[in-house]
């Protein structure tokens, strides 16, 4: 079983885009990891979609014991997830 597995994902987070967040994300919690850290650092934006996946791997990965963290996310992004009560782990601030 692995320790953490990070997923770094860029752009635009939608509908069209969200398949490499869905397969890192069932990636990492089929290997094992006890951490999946999903770095937003080079986000632009995240939809509805995106958001239901990471509370969908959050659910999955808190019924084994294990955890997801999101890190780098923009402000836009950590209003976002406070104005829907949404809490994803230890966030790192990002400034911009």
């Amino acid at each position: 079983m692995g320790n953490e597995a990070v997923i770094r994902l860029s752009g635009r987070l939608n509908h069209l885009t969200v398949s490499d967040l869905r397969s890192g994300l069932d990636r990492a919690i089929k290997e094992g990891a006890m951490t999946v850290v999903i770095d937003l650092t080079d986000v632009e934006s995240i939809d509805a979609e995106a958001i239901s996946i990471l509370m969908e791997g959050k659910r999955r990965l808190g019924r084994e014991g294990r955890d997801l963290k999101v890190v780098g996310a923009k402000p836009a992004i950590q209003r976002a997830f406070s104005r829907l009560g949404l809490s994803f782990g230890k966030e790192n601030n990002n400034e911009a």
